[in-house]
């Protein structure tokens, strides 16, 4: 741990978020430090996938807080679900999550991670104010170990928002061929639910 997450940890910061439950963005963070000097001397990498929840301010502002919370928590879990020993996730911030993938070679453990992860959202949440179908955008990146974990995340993030805009002509990942990576013309780095 970096002395300044650890002197932040002293400071009285608790180690997960206290509305999902999973390690907060500044440990996960740390983590992807040490991931990212360990691709860089084995000479592989470490990708991520940004998650964010489209429309999930109308649950805040429609059913209460407490509804969006359960939503969060209930998305936080199916992610962890699909995770491989040795990856993580986090909630960046409101209902923007980020699952780290190390050791990685891309497309094949970023793509197959973002489909799991697509996969496991696809289905609706039920909690105490009702049923919601998710409606999910996500972004992924890729490095070498060169650069910093969030850095890979802004990049992540933005791929996602151009997803997002492409909405009308991108297509479901669970509707494409076995095989193909879900994305337009094998460019990386997007798609969208």
């Amino acid at each position: 741990m970096t002395s300044s997450t650890a002197r932040q940890l002293e400071d009285g910061d608790e180690l997960t978020d206290p509305v999902t439950g999973l390690a907060k963005a500044l440990v996960e963070m740390d983590h992807a430090r040490h991931a990212f000097a360990r691709a860089r001397a084995g000479g592989t990498s470490v990708g991520v996938v940004v998650v964010d929840i489209d429309g999930f301010g109308r649950v805040d502002e429609g059913d209460g807080w407490a509804a969006g919370d359960e939503v969060l928590c209930q998305v936080g879990r199916r992610i962890r679900s699909v995770l491989r020993d040795g990856d993580r996730v986090t909630r960046l911030s409101g209902d923007v999550f980020a699952a780290f993938c190390a050791g990685s070679d891309y497309p094949a453990a970023i793509g197959s991670l973002e489909r799991r992860i697509l996969d496991v959202l696809h289905a609706p949440v039920t909690f105490a104010a009702g049923t919601l179908a998710l409606r999910v955008s996500t972004g992924t990146a890729m490095s070498p170990g060169t650069g910093s974990p969030e850095a890979l995340a802004i990049e992540a993030e933005v791929a996602m928002r151009r997803a997002r805009r492409q909405r009308p002509t991108a297509r479901r990942l669970s509707d494409l061929p076995i095989g193909s990576d879900g994305r337009d013309g094998g460019r990386p780095g997007w798609s969208a639910v």
